[in-house]
């Protein structure tokens, strides 16, 4: 008889300490900002000239900025196909806008293409939350294109719009 009152003590006692903590947990929650760190990871395919493929998966909004180079860069998203005859985006989401046409009109790094979502859309292996990203620009030129995250690219200037049709 005397344990059952000593652990329904004990229960009571926690039971009120517990109460007593929950404000000071819901403070701290409240004030510390809990995310995941944004990533966007890019892998090149391909070698063709005017050319410039990237498998891309992210965990956020991610960007395609250029650097090194003057003109029109035209940009298609594709959110599913084959590589190879492997599958590729069955679980992304279009992260964006399919089609973009951007003007780099400085040598500076230059945002082309901006995301509005992360790639993916369900769970799964990677190359099922990945979606290529095409770019085509002047044979001639030389750009360097990188896929970075949309807080990495905040401070870059975005290249203004080109018109499709002339491209």
């Amino acid at each position: 008889m005397k344990k059952r009152y000593i652990i329904a003590a004990l229960f009571a006692l926690e039971i009120g300490t517990l109460g007593a903590t929950l404000p000071a947990a819901a403070q701290i929650i409240d004030r510390v900002s809990f995310s995941v760190p944004q990533k966007a990871v890019a892998v090149k395919i391909g070698n063709e000239a005017g050319i410039a493929r990237f498998v891309v998966t992210s965990n956020a909004p991610f960007a395609l900025i250029a650097q090194d180079s003057l003109g029109d860069f035209e940009v298609n998203v594709r959110k599913s196909g084959a590589i190879n005859g492997t599958r590729f985006g069955d679980n992304a989401q279009m992260p964006g806008p399919a089609h973009k046409c951007a003007t780099a009109v400085s040598e500076n790094i230059s945002t082309l293409y901006m995301s509005e979502r992360k790639t993916a859309a369900k769970r799964g292996p990677i190359l099922s939350q990945s979606v290529i990203v095409e770019v085509k620009y002047a044979v001639q030129a030389t750009p360097k294109l990188k896929i970075v995250t949309q807080d990495e690219a905040a401070n870059f200037q975005t290249a203004p719009a080109c018109d499709l049709r002339a491209s």
